[in-house]
Order: structure tokens, then C-alpha cells, then sequence
């Protein structure tokens, strides 16, 4: 997570929204390691994530947690209301172009000028690649029978919900897996300025070589 500090540290902005904060993890990582000032935002639209937040850091008029939809909230906010964004695995759940294209478009309304979105989100590693095959061949399939109008990085992928310790339930849940000319064409379509677009790898070191990533990163500004 040093690249999202580093690029915060770098612009210390005074309001920063963590859309599909999830376990809000990152909050903790931002206290202890900026050293300006901030009002945090964390948006999620599970209630029970939400609420584990409430109930682990004191809610406050700097520090607020709101359980809704990430689009939802931010069609919401008010142009130009906050100077930093950010998305750590959340866009990748978004189902289709158009939902993915409107949080670009509603990230450039609601931050400031020379403000700055920072996304982090999955990619097709090898490790990926072999541990989710046959979601990744069932996507491909989906692709080719729709002659083409289902997105090939569109991947269902099997997960246990935390939520039931003794029994967890087995679920499939939406990813979509951003190429970075993908993201590159979202971001300036939307008029962001690109300041870096890169993989990163399990140890957070960035790597031009999608084989070996885990995620995606782009950092873009409002200029």
C-alpha cells in the first residue's frame, strides 16, 4: 500500500473518499503514516462492513462511514467536494461499461481541481490465471457465444462468505479484470490527466510484466 501513501503524501489532500472501502482497512494505514490532516469518507454497500467500522474507530465529523453504493453516493455528492479518491479493489466489482465509465466520470466532477484518483484493483497473473481457470474459460466461452457482447475479462469467481464462520457458504462474486489500455481509455475519457498506470506485484514493487502482477494501478489527476 507505500504507492498510495506515497502519492498522498505527495499532494496531502485534506479530504479523501475510500469507495468500496470493504474493512475499511485502509483508515488505519492513513492514520498512522500521513503526517497532514484529513477528513476520511468511507463508502461501502455492505451494512455489515459499515458496521464492523462503526463499532472498531470512532465515528466522527472527520472520520464517516456510509453504507450505500459507490455510484449511488457519489451521483450525489457536490462538484468539486473532495481532493482525493480512492478505490482499492471496489471498480473491479462494477458490472458493465457504462456503470464502470460513470464512476470515472462522476470521479472528475466531485474532486477538485488538481485532485487525484488512485485505483488498485485485480489482474490476469499467471497465478490468477491458474488458480480461477475454469471461471476464466467459462468467461472466454461466454465471449465467444455472445458473439462478442460479453466482455472476456468479465470472471464470476467462487468465494466463502466470512459471514457464517461454522458453515461458510460458497458464492460466486463479479470481477472485472481491468486491462491497462482499459483503464487508460476510462481515465481519459473522462479528461483525467494519467500520472501513472503501471502492475504491481505481491510486495507492492511495480512490474511491466502483467505475468508476474496482482494488481492494477493508476493514479490520475483533475487538472
Amino acid at each position: 500500500m507505500w504507492h498510495i501513501l506515497n502519492i498522498l503524501q505527495k499532494y496531502t489532500p485534506k479530504t479523501i473518499r475510500d469507495i468500496g472501502c470493504g474493512s475499511w482497512r485502509c483508515l488505519p494505514v492513513f492514520q498512522e503514516n500521513l503526517s497532514h490532516a484529513f477528513s476520511y469518507t468511507a463508502v461501502d454497500f455492505s451494512p455489515s462492513f459499515i458496521e464492523l467500522a462503526r463499532q472498531s474507530v470512532n465515528e466522527s465529523a472527520s472520520h464517516t462511514f456510509i453504507c450505500k453504493d459507490m455510484l449511488g453516493f457519489m451521483q450525489e455528492q457536490d462538484s468539486q467536494s473532495t481532493e482525493a479518491i480512492v478505490g482499492l479493489a471496489s471498480i473491479q466489482h462494477l458490472f458493465s461499461h457504462q456503470e464502470r465509465a460513470r464512476f470515472f466520470v462522476e470521479s472528475y466532477r466531485t474532486l477538485a481541481y488538481w485532485g487525484t484518483l488512485i485505483l488498485v484493483n485485480r489482474s490476469f497473473s499467471d497465478r490468477f490465471l491458474r488458480s480461477y481457470t475454469s471461471a476464466c474459460l467459462q468467461a472466454l466461452l461466454y465471449r465467444v457465444f455472445s458473439l462478442g457482447l460479453k466482455w472476456r475479462n468479465d470472471v464470476f469467481i467462487p468465494r466463502k462468505d466470512a459471514n457464517h464462520q461454522k458453515n461458510k457458504q460458497v458464492f460466486s462474486r463479479f470481477y472485472h479484470i481491468f486491462m491497462l489500455t482499459e483503464l487508460e481509455r476510462y481515465a481519459l475519457q473522462a479528461w483525467f490527466a494519467i500520472e501513472e498506470l503501471c502492475y504491481i506485484d505481491n510486495s507492492w514493487q511495480k512490474t511491466s510484466r502483467r505475468r508476474n502482477a496482482r494488481n492494477s494501478f493508476l493514479v490520475a489527476r483533475k487538472m
